[in-house]
């Protein structure tokens, strides 16, 4: 009986875990501004476009100007309030790391080395 109520108890502590996840997922799926500054070009914005896909976030990073994307991103680490996303750049490897500081804005760094911040693109609704 012992061994029933634990096998019952750790599923139902997974599945909590796995819908907490998915939650913190959505939250940060959506379109993002993303400035980085002092970069040796300058402070650089991207748009990184972030969509729910069976489950998980997959996405991309576009230039806010034209819109054309620019790198596709290759992997998504999602925690409790921050979000790892990592792509290719002319050839490099880079990461973003960006933590939740309210509803619509993220703070964080590119690469550990530049600071980050996001705002979170609202579409605006036709009439």
């Amino acid at each position: 009986m012992k061994r029933i109520i634990v096998l019952l108890t750790l599923i139902v502590m997974c599945t909590t875990i796995w819908a907490q996840q998915a939650d913190n997922a959505a939250f940060f799926a959506g379109k993002w501004n993303v400035t980085v500054t002092a970069t040796p070009m300058g402070d650089v914005t991207l748009l990184m476009n972030l969509k729910m896909k069976e489950g998980k976030l997959t996405g991309n990073i576009s230039d806010p100007a034209t819109g054309n994307e620019v790198a596709e991103i290759y992997s998504i680490e999602v925690r409790e309030n921050s979000i790892t996303v990592s792509f290719n750049a002319e050839g490099y490897d880079v990461f973003l790391s960006l933590d939740k500081k309210d509803e619509n804005n993220l703070t964080g760094n590119m690469m550990d080395m530049f600071d980050a911040t996001g705002e979170r693109v609202v579409e605006k609704a036709e009439k």
